[in-house]
């Protein structure tokens, strides 16, 4: 978030998505850039907090599919970044306890949540 209202709404959102009543997912415009990240309510004394997941090049964008994937029960993003021969698994984020799951672990989760689309054993998504 930024550091003031006026700044907040300065920002350019080029897309907003509800993923549940508590996490609304944005991409943002800044620069050359498009910053993906997670708004929600942690608490109501808390108030807005926000995750910064992704920041990709603009040209980048419409192949945004290949970069971040949400499971089909929306509670678990995907991160990858692109390599030569795939896309490499450098995230994953858990919705519900609005988190980033342990590097240890993302294999083992990645693979309980996207069983349709495997990764190596580098954990790399082959094109």
């Amino acid at each position: 978030m930024k550091k003031t209202i006026k700044e907040d709404k300065e920002r350019i959102i080029i897309k907003e998505e509800f993923i549940n009543d508590n996490t609304l997912l944005e991409y943002v415009k800044e620069d050359n850039n498009v910053i993906i990240g997670i708004r929600y309510i942690e608490s109501p004394i808390g108030g807005i907090k926000e995750n910064i997941l992704v920041r990709i090049k603009k040209e980048d964008f419409t192949d945004i599919h290949n970069f971040f994937k949400i499971d089909s029960q929306k509670s678990t993003i995907a991160i990858f970044n692109a390599k030569e021969d795939g896309y490499q698994l450098t995230k994953v984020y858990d919705i519900e306890e609005h988190s980033l799951v342990s590097e240890e672990f993302m294999d083992i989760v990645y693979n309980k949540k996207f069983p349709k689309q495997p990764l190596d054993k580098h954990l790399v998504l082959r094109k």
